[in-house]
């Protein structure tokens, strides 16, 4: 096995890894960017936190939900209202 030598090595592709690693790749240093996830690129907070397109996936599974709802095996007991 061939060893690799690095100026740089950043450990997650995070907001601070994705913004770093080309400005240290185009000062002309040799640089590594390690990420355990290709879907993570980008940091939490685009992918699975903050950003609003998660509310958008939260409604999605609630209308999921409600239309499956009537297929699922719940009895209610009778209410008697007076």
């Amino acid at each position: 096995m061939d060893t690799e030598y690095y100026d740089d090595i950043i450990i997650g592709g995070g907001k601070a890894g994705k913004t770093l690693a080309p400005a240290l790749v185009a000062a002309g240093r040799k640089t590594a960017l390690v990420e355990r996830s290709l879907t993570m690129i980008g940091g939490g907070c685009i992918n699975i936190a903050c950003i609003s397109t998660k509310t958008m996936v939260a409604s999605a599974e609630v209308a999921h939900t409600v239309r499956i709802v009537p297929f699922m095996a719940f009895k209610l007991p009778h209410l008697l209202l007076i």
